[in-house]
């Protein structure tokens, strides 16, 4: 018999991989999404840049970060998982070139993300870390 514990780490490990392929189908080109001939609910917003982390606090919440763009002009991505669909969510995006590389989130109203701004091409960048209030990333 398994306890209450394994079978919620169970679930959350599969709801994770079930994330990551559809935060893996989000990212990708257009033209994917297209050929497949089926929106489905990954195809929610289509960006050009690259995810970073992802955290689930369900199945019906999670988070996906990391950043829009191309590698050398770029912004802060994230996008939320409400257990149907992805949408984006309006981040602070300081500097020319910020991104994100992880997010934690223990709850539906708290969560962080962290990650870098000119961080690429510029020696002097500078660490950024983004907080989830339930309302706002500040």
């Amino acid at each position: 018999m398994r306890t209450p514990q394994l079978a919620t780490r169970s679930v959350r490990l599969l709801a994770v991989s079930l994330l990551l392929a559809g935060v893996a189908a989000a990212v990708s080109p257009p033209a994917t999404a297209a050929r497949t001939g089926s929106p489905g609910p990954a195809a929610s917003f289509t960006v050009r840049g690259a995810v970073g982390g992802v955290a689930a606090v369900s199945a019906r919440d999670a988070w996906a970060v990391g950043f829009a763009g191309n590698p050398y002009s770029h912004k802060t991505l994230i996008g939320r998982w409400n257990g149907r669909a992805w949408k984006r969510v309006p981040s602070p995006s300081p500097g020319a070139e910020a991104g994100l590389n992880g997010v934690a989130a223990t709850s539906a109203s708290s969560a962080w993300a962290v990650g870098c701004t000119n961080c690429l091409t510029n020696a002097s960048g500078k660490t950024l870390i983004l907080r989830w209030n339930g309302k706002t990333w500040q």
